[in-house]
């Protein structure tokens, strides 16, 4: 009688547990095809949104190089006008650069000296401008092309 007891018992448990695994196995399976389901949704999904970035890329990369090519020529367009203004700055600053040679040139002592004016001088070497700086006796200097001369004054008119 015990033995049946332990049998029934046995039974009983096997049953029960039997049964038991048998839900737990549908749970699993119905976990594992729930999963399965939100995996391809996800990825689908994923897979979705990847050709879509991937279509912006292409999108803005074309934009991107569009944009550039336009940057390179107004780039070109600048470079030529920069180049245009450098020659004409360049060309404005030889002309006033020679018409500043010439204005010197116009200045030159030694010019005037050759054109046969001359330069007096007193006897501290300044330059003579009024007469009434010289009197009757002084002695000046007078400079010409090729030479000075020392000379005395005698008379102031």
């Amino acid at each position: 009688m015990k033995i049946k007891r332990v049998e029934e018992n046995f039974n009983y448990n096997y049953e029960r547990f039997s049964a038991r695994l048998t839900n737990n196995k549908r749970t699993i399976n119905a976990m594992e095809k729930g999963m399965m389901g939100e995996t391809n949704r996800f990825f689908t999904k994923l897979d979705a949104n990847i050709s879509i970035v991937e279509e912006q890329f292409v999108h803005n990369y074309t934009r991107l190089h569009l944009y550039l090519v336009f940057l390179n020529s107004d780039i070109g367009l600048y470079e030529k006008g920069i180049e245009r203004e450098a020659r004409r700055w360049y060309l404005a600053v030889v002309k006033k650069i020679t018409d500043c040679e010439r204005m010197l040139l116009a200045c030159d002592p030694q010019l005037k000296l050759k054109q046969g004016f001359s330069i007096v001088k007193d006897k501290t070497g300044k330059v003579v401008k009024p007469k009434k700086t010289v009197k009757i006796c002084d002695i000046i200097a007078v400079q010409l092309f090729d030479g000075i001369l020392d000379a005395n004054v005698e008379d102031i008119r």
